[in-house]
């Protein structure tokens, strides 16, 4: 029988699995539980660089796992203004805990993004 999903209510989720808080102008996002499972486990996970700006949908980072590499896209546009570096030291953290642990943070310059992303019920049923 196959893990059921873990999918939160109260977040945002982008088409790339990303999930997103949005707090006081801040979206602060990270890996989806399936996100985490369909990569396996995860052996290197890098975010561009603190102060970089980038566009929704750009990449921003790259995660390596026992399977696969794969890109991580912005889920909005705006300034990177957090990583997170226990994450970025051991990648696994994100397959623990995908909700607790969190890859980046973007200041928004373009609010109206967020309606690019899917609420919980939504995602649920896209995955």
């Amino acid at each position: 029988m196959a893990k059921e999903i873990d999918v939160r209510d109260g977040r945002l989720y982008s088409r790339d699995h990303l999930w997103v808080i949005i707090e006081e102008g801040k979206a602060r996002f990270g890996l989806t539980d399936y996100a985490q499972m369909e990569m396996g486990d995860l052996v290197y996970l890098e975010l561009t660089e603190v102060g970089n700006d980038v566009g929704i949908d750009e990449e921003i980072g790259v995660m390596e796992s026992v399977k696969t590499i794969d890109s991580i896209y912005a889920p909005v546009s705006g300034k990177v203004i957090e990583s997170n570096p226990a994450v970025e030291k051991e990648p696994k953290l994100a397959n623990q805990a995908p909700y607790d642990n969190w890859i980046g943070t973007i200041e928004m310059t373009v609010p109206s993004e967020i309606e690019s992303l899917c609420d919980a019920e939504s995602y649920r049923k896209k995955v």
